[in-house]
């Protein structure tokens, strides 16, 4: 509710690394202590891990790309199809950097749930996927437009690579 995180990490015989990020609050009014306000910060000044929603319909390649980015120590959230997306995007309270969605998915496609979700954070920034050639107008529309594009299959870290290209 406050827009923080947590992420675990846990290795057996090693430890758990436990990493809490909150917004940075300040006392808005020397006369009135107990106010506080967000302070806002630009993008560009961002402190902490970024935060990745990842929409993809099949479970093998959600899992992988979850442990690729979670082990960058990036945020995710994780989504199978564009409506669960639209949930996320509406209740998760923080910043969202980046969403990695797949192109072809049931009910809204990767370009279209896009859209929606930037047109609620014009903020974000966007990463499309797709292995399906049958699709190539979609794609050709993402990719004609300039749009940032990850061909799969793809290597963890030719994924690393989009991910932190597009993030800047």
């Amino acid at each position: 509710q406050t827009g923080g995180a947590v992420t675990l990490e846990s290795v057996p015989g090693s430890g758990t690394r436990v990493e809490i990020v909150l917004p940075l609050y300040t006392d808005s009014a020397a006369d009135l202590p107990s106010s506080l306000v967000v302070a806002e910060r630009p993008a560009s000044l961002r402190t902490g891990p970024a935060v990745v929603l990842v929409v993809e319909d099949e479970a093998s390649v959600l899992r992988l790309v979850r442990r690729v980015l979670e082990a960058e120590s990036m945020i995710v959230l994780s989504a199978q199809d564009a409506e669960e997306a639209l949930l996320l995007t509406s209740q998760h309270g923080g910043v969202i950097d980046l969403l990695l969605t797949d192109v072809v998915m049931p009910g809204l496609n990767g370009l279209e749930l896009a859209q929606r979700v930037s047109a609620e954070r014009p903020d974000i920034r966007v990463l499309f996927m797709s292995g399906y050639a049958d699709h190539a107008v979609v794609q050709r529309d993402i990719i004609d437009a300039g749009r940032p594009f990850l061909q799969k299959p793809f290597a963890p870290d030719r994924l690393l690579g989009r991910v932190k290209d597009v993030l800047g």
